[in-house]
This record gives C-alpha cells, structure tokens and sequence, in this order.
C-alpha cells in the first residue's frame, strides 16, 4: 500500500495524538520516526523527528479531517477572546453595542 506524508512533528510523543484521533475517525495513520541517517543527509531541509503518513486512497479524506479539527480549535480560541466585555478597543457596557456609533 502506497502511503503519503500527513503532517510532521519534531518527535514521535507529539505525532501519536493525531494518529489516535485518525485512527478513531477510520482513517489508517502510521507514525514513521526518522532514522539517524535520515536526520544527518537533511541538511537542505528543517528536520521533523516524525511524520504521519496515511494510504494514498485516505488522504484526502484524512486532510478534510485534520483541517476542520484546526477550523474548530480556532474558532473556540476565537470565541473566548471576543467573550470579554471588551471588543475591538472599546469597552461594552451592560446593554450597549460597542459596533454602533454613540
């Protein structure tokens, strides 16, 4: 089976959480660690101590997964900033919008 590269991580600990959460969506994930030969002739290229890789017929289905994953990990960092009763500078009081001109 033909497999291509997913994402990479600087060791294999970091790569094994979203090989779990493919894993448990249907998706086949491998963690691959490089080997030491590998680390010494990438001298071109930032180094990852671990890559996840998936079959070719996954791939795309896996990627759709890993991007809507981070979609909502934004999201919910978006949320919780703007939840404050500060928004855009201003400061909101109770019952005013702080978007509409005074």
């Amino acid at each position: 089976m033909k497999t291509v590269t997913l994402a990479e991580f600087t060791s294999p600990v970091e790569a094994e959480s979203l090989q779990k959460r493919l894993i448990a969506a249907g998706i086949h994930a491998e963690v691959r660690a490089e080997s030491k030969v590998e680390k010494m002739l990438s001298f071109f290229r930032a180094s990852a101590g671990a890559r996840i890789e998936v079959p070719r017929e996954e791939f795309e289905a896996a990627f759709r997964l890993v991007y809507d994953w981070n979609a909502m990990q934004k999201t919910d960092v978006d949320e919780v900033s703007i939840s404050g009763s500060k928004r855009g500078g201003a400061q909101a009081k109770d019952g005013e919008n702080p978007w509409q001109p005074s």
